[in-house]
């Protein structure tokens, strides 16, 4: 989990959390992937392509009618505008913070190549003021007023796993795909996946350590350590080897390296 990431600061049980629906729509995706192409297998299975694409449709609309701040240009969390005790939620209010967790459907690939807000988070992640910084992407935007507050733990710090979600997306989707952000995304690309590796092997060549997380401001590693556990992704970087990761386009065709 996300530990010391800003929600609401008064949740309630029916709030709704952009990465939950994030997952579950990719798990989505994953399924009608599998579905198409597992053959006998596949036929087995009590759930059909249609009704899979039925249900990935209803949840990319939530994820826009429920999540999308246009004023913010982001995916929010959401709660009751009421504080209502019933789970049929009518209006929602938005708890809003630019991080890992809310860029989420841009992480996992969800957004249209040429969608508004792919536009808008992708010029947010790009912003040094916001997520990018010289060591990699914060954890937390820059501008957030809880950015290095708490444990600074999920408020700022640079995880590798998070960028590599990141980078895979923009390597074999949104830098690949013909689109009004092609350009950008691939300029993002580079510079984040150049700052990733020059980050971890300059810690480990300073201390003989990789690290859990490192610091946004001065790229110092923090944390556990010797952490070679999702840090040892730095190799999958240098090779930019993003197979594990599956990024699907709009037609469900799965991309690849």
């Amino acid at each position: 989990g996300f530990d010391d990431f800003p929600r609401s600061t008064d949740p309630s049980p029916y709030d709704a959390h952009v990465d939950l629906l994030s997952w579950i729509l990719d798990g989505v995706r994953r399924l009608l992937v599998w579905r198409r192409t597992a053959g006998d297998l596949a036929e087995a299975s009590a759930v059909s392509p249609p009704e899979l694409g039925a249900l990935e449709a209803v949840l990319q609309q939530r994820l826009y009618e429920v999540h999308w701040n246009a004023d913010a240009g982001m995916f929010c969390d959401a709660g009751p505008r009421d504080n209502s005790s019933t789970s049929i939620v009518d209006t929602w209010r938005h708890h809003c913070h630019l991080g890992y967790p809310t860029l989420l459907p841009l992480s996992l690939g969800l957004l249209p190549v040429n969608a508004t807000s792919t536009g808008a988070l992708l010029k947010a992640v790009a912003d040094p003021r916001q997520m990018y910084s010289d060591f990699g992407l914060r954890s937390l935007s820059a501008a957030d007023p809880f950015y290095m507050r708490g444990d600074r733990y999920w408020t700022g710090p640079i995880w590798v796993p998070m960028n590599y979600l990141i980078l895979a997306a923009l390597r074999e989707k949104y830098a690949r795909m013909p689109g009004p952000y092609q350009k950008l995304a691939q300029q993002l690309y580079e510079r984040t996946r150049n700052a990733m590796i020059q980050t971890i092997l300059r810690e480990h060549q300073r201390t003989g350590f990789f690290w859990e997380h490192y610091d946004p401001e001065t790229g110092k590693g923090g944390g556990g350590h010797a952490f070679t556990g999702w840090t040892s992704l730095l190799v999958l970087l240098m090779e930019e080897d993003f197979r594990g990761v599956i990024v699907i386009d709009e037609t469900g065709t799965v991309l690849k390296s």
